[in-house]
């Protein structure tokens, strides 16, 4: 009965989630702070994408991560210049 009556005098709770332009996050380095990492943008998916965010973090952070599709760098237009010009 107590939930019940507090739960009834209390509005929900809504929090902001941050997503990104295209609606996919921002993992990778930061392009001009070294040693700064980001990992965000996610939105209503962060809990379903947190492991696979994760892995990638890793693999970036230790040098094997090779082609990054989710760097934060990436709505910039010499990103997009280097990808769809140096195509193998």
């Amino acid at each position: 009965p107590y939930l019940y009556n507090n739960c009834l005098h209390k509005p929900p709770l809504i929090c902001t989630r941050a997503v990104s332009a295209d609606g996919f996050p921002l993992i990778g380095r930061h392009q001009n702070i070294d040693n700064l990492y980001i990992n965000s943008g996610h939105g209503f998916l962060g809990w379903t994408l947190s492991c696979y965010s994760a892995k990638l973090l890793f693999n970036i952070i230790s040098n094997t991560e090779k082609n990054n599709p989710l760097a934060p760098n990436r709505f910039t237009l010499k990103y997009w210049l280097n990808s769809w010009f140096n195509k193998n």
